[in-house]
C-alpha cells in the first residue's frame, strides 16, 4: 500500500512533533535535521528505484519499468516535500537536486556504473526501500528518536 505525499508529510510532522518538546530555540533545528534525514532515506530509495527502472527499460520490461518509475516519483516527491517543509521553494529545489545528484553518483560508483551489477545495490536497498514505501512509520520514528537522543 502506498501513501500519498500529503499523508506522508503529515505523518512525518506528527512523528517529529510527538516526542518531548525541547528548547524552543533548537526545536526547529531538530525538526529540520529529522526531516532531512528522512528525506535522505527517500532520496536513496528514489535513486535505487531509478537505477532499477533504467535496467528494466533497457531489458525491454516496460511494465516493470513503469512500476519503478512510479516509485521513483513517489520517493523524490516525498523527499522534496520534507526538504521544502523547512526551506523556501527555491532552496528546497537546489537541495533536492544536489542530494539526488550526489547519491546517484555514489550508487552508480558502487555498481561500477554498470546496471548488470544492480544486485550489489539490491542487497542493500531493495527490502529497506520497499518497506519505506509501504509503511514509512518505523523509519520516521527511528530517525526522530535517533536525532532527539542527541540533544
Amino acid at each position: 500500500m502506498r501513501y500519498s505525499i500529503c499523508f506522508l508529510l503529515t505523518s512525518c510532522l506528527c512523528v517529529i512533533c510527538s516526542t518531548e518538546v525541547l528548547a524552543e530555540m533548537t526545536e526547529k533545528e531538530i525538526q529540520t535535521e529529522i526531516a532531512d534525514n528522512i528525506a535522505g532515506e527517500y532520496i536513496d530509495c528514489g535513486v535505487y528505484f531509478n537505477l532499477v527502472y533504467e535496467g528494466a527499460e533497457k531489458a525491454g520490461r516496460m511494465e516493470l519499468a513503469k512500476q519503478y518509475s512510479a516509485l521513483v516519483d513517489h520517493c523524490y516527491g516525498s523527499a522534496y516535500m520534507l526538504i521544502k517543509s523547512n526551506r523556501d521553494e527555491e532552496m528546497a529545489s537546489k537541495v533536492s537536486t544536489s542530494l539526488v545528484s550526489m547519491r546517484n553518483t555514489f550508487l552508480r560508483d558502487e555498481i561500477g556504473n554498470n546496471l548488470s551489477n544492480l544486485s550489489v545495490l539490491s542487497n542493500k536497498y531493495m527490502d529497506r526501500c520497499i518497506n519505506i514505501v509501504k509503511d514509512p512509520t518505523d523509519m520516521m520514528e527511528s530517525w526522530a528518536q535517533k536525532i532527539r537522543s542527541k540533544y
